[in-house]
């Protein structure tokens, strides 16, 4: 477990289906592009790594010869999408196999962030960037060693192009910012229109059988209005294998077009207007498109892939702005359920499997909105930043729970938890002090509300000494990973991985937690400690004492009495405490008169 703690790879078949529609939608509407390269590119140098949302945008012309290659040309070819799933997967036919509930990686979201101003006295905003990608945490790495390369290098071809692309946007910001303070009239830092490319990797699908991915995107490069568009991509888990919207179908593609269209115009008719040309616009769209025609976006023939995901309702085809109609009209997503026999039986859920999923509750103060039929927060406005205390209303039913509440913290870190078995949850971030985050946990199975208690995680990311740290995803609620703090050695940060308990409150079955960020960085013996020998994690019984001068990590703990340490010379030692509570005690003696080189923060 050591190593725990420790954009999106644009699939270049992926990017067409956004950009083929766009651009032919743009050019025939009259609407000029930006002369940029339109991909999720990263920052380095300067830039500001954080956990949060990502941004990335369409390459126009990097990344379009590429696709060429990767797209495939049959549905038999989806294997060979990801470049590092065998060729001689587990996979008969369509049938996608099923991993063990717990044995499912835990996923993370590698992020990063910049700003750019300008470089005169003014120091105006010119351009802001994010980017995310999911992954898996390296612990799992080697369980599952396809699918762990195919997020890897997803991640690292998100992570060059959101370069790339952000330095250019960076030249197209500064260039429009020159030109509206060389004009004539007194220069206004209101009137330049800040320039942002942001993305966010959202997992929309987790189980035994699949991880979807939908990478949300919002671009503004100085044109009359912003772009907002999705990408989805789904992989089997088991193979790494990249999942193709015919694998998922039991019908032909005609067969498809022609349940497609009529809910979309039914789609249409709700927004009250009219799917003008459906026949034109889907002909385009192919289960495997010819890569001969996927260049040229304005000719007639041109042709695409569906762009598609899985949820836990169902699988979605989406269109975005500009692909079926006007930027006006906006952009259309089509679920077919999984109850639905187009849908093959191999890509459903899989039964008594739970899940977890953000979700977007609305929260309100003063109880403002009483009474509203949508569930939703309410606390109290008590003249300051926080409330005392936090309700959620569903209908009817509420209840409350006392506990402090920062309604910024509030909005954005609520879960929604399903269980295997059919009870239901919320867990709901309401505070966030040095990096504490603190969640609110109500059981809403059946509908009524019932506040439960609280639960905390230290906001740290995982994997830290690698090259891809992160913030952990929560998708399974048999596998919550949590990260605290320790003190007995120094600072340092372990994990947990929890699962929900009968009463809705995360709880682990370990009896020791694996350390990962320790931060001192030489932990030097000054004095003989008193400890055991460890072999296959187990405590000998041989009682010893650490030499002085050996240098010792930290490596595993039980939160309560004891922490293992590994010697220089690879010995793993157990050090039991008279207490773990700052500064740490051993033998009602300071750690500070046994070793050297410990440092505390926070």
């Amino acid at each position: 477990m050591r190593g725990l703690l420790r954009m999106r790879k644009r699939l270049n078949k992926h990017i067409k289906k956004i950009v083929a529609p766009v651009f032919a939608a743009a050019l025939l509407a009259g609407c000029s592009m930006p002369d940029m390269s339109l991909t999720k590119d990263s920052f380095e140098g300067d830039s500001e790594e954080m956990i949060g949302d990502a941004g990335e945008s369409l390459s126009a012309d990097e990344n379009i010869d590429a696709t060429k290659e990767d797209k495939g040309t049959s549905s038999d070819s989806s294997a060979d999408a990801s470049t590092v799933a065998d060729e001689d997967s587990d996979t008969d036919d369509n049938k996608v196999p099923v991993t063990d509930i717990a044995d499912i990686p835990i996923y993370k979201v590698i992020s990063r962030y910049d700003t750019r101003r300008s470089d005169d006295d003014n120091k105006t905003l010119l351009l802001t960037t994010s980017f995310s990608s999911v992954m898996i945490i390296d612990d799992y790495k080697d369980e599952y060693p396809k699918l762990y390369e195919v997020l890897r290098q997803r991640a690292d071809e998100g992570l060059e192009t959101y370069t790339s692309d952000s330095e250019s946007m960076y030249s197209e910001a500064t260039e429009h910012y020159e030109s509206i303070k060389d004009s004539e009239s007194p220069y206004n830092e209101d009137e330049f229109p800040s320039y942002y490319n942001d993305a966010c990797d959202k997992v929309t699908r987790s189980d035994s059988r699949i991880l979807s991915i939908v990478s949300e995107n919002d671009l503004y490069a100085g044109g009359a209005h912003p772009y907002h568009y999705m990408v989805g991509v789904s992989f089997i888990v088991a193979t790494g294998e990249t999942i193709a919207l015919s694998d998922v179908l039991t019908v032909s593609e005609d067969e498809f077009k022609k349940e497609l269209k009529g809910r979309l115009e039914q789609q249409f008719e709700e927004r009250e207007s009219t799917f003008v040309n459906p026949d034109d616009y889907l002909s385009h769209y192919k289960f495997s498109p010819d890569p001969d025609k996927m260049d040229d976006y304005t000719g007639e023939d041109y042709e695409t892939d569906f762009n598609f995901y899985f949820a836990y309702d169902g699988v979605h085809v989406f269109f975005n702005e500009y692909d079926i109609a006007s930027y006006a009209e906006g952009s259309f997503d089509v679920c077919f359920s999984y109850d639905e026999s187009l849908i093959n039986d191999d890509y459903k859920l899989v039964d008594g499997t739970g899940y977890m999923e953000p979700d977007d509750i609305a929260s309100y103060k003063d109880a403002t909105y009483k009474g509203a039929d949508e569930m939703h927060f309410e606390y109290d406005d008590e003249g300051g930043t926080y409330s005392s205390s936090l309700t959620l209303v569903n209908g009817d039913s509420r209840d409350t729970l006392d506990v402090d509440v920062d309604p910024t913290i509030l909005e954005r870190g609520v879960y929604h938890v399903y269980t295997g078995d059919g009870r239901e949850y919320i867990y709901a971030m309401c505070d966030d002090v040095n990096d504490l985050e603190v969640f609110a946990v109500f059981d809403i199975t059946g509908g009524k509300v019932k506040a439960v208690d609280c639960f905390y995680r230290d906001g740290v990311w995982i994997d830290i000494d690698g090259d891809y740290e992160g913030s952990a995803i929560w998708t399974n609620p048999e596998k919550i990973l949590l990260t605290n703090y320790g003190v007995g050695l120094g600072t340092f940060t372990y994990l947990t991985i929890c699962h929900v308990g009968d009463d809705g409150m995360p709880v682990t079955d370990d009896e020791a937690y694996a350390i990962d960020d320790v931060v001192s960085d030489e932990i030097t013996v000054t004095m003989a400690v008193p400890a055991n020998i460890v072999e296959n994690g187990e405590d000998t019984g041989k009682e010893t004492t650490i030499p002085v001068g050996t240098v010792v990590v930290p490596i595993r703990c039980d939160d309560n009495s004891y922490i293992d340490v590994e010697a220089d010379d690879g010995t793993i030692y157990r050090i039991y405490f008279s207490s773990l509570e700052y500064p740490g005690y051993i033998n009602n003696k300071e750690v500070t008169e046994y070793f050297s080189g410990i440092v505390y923060v926070g």
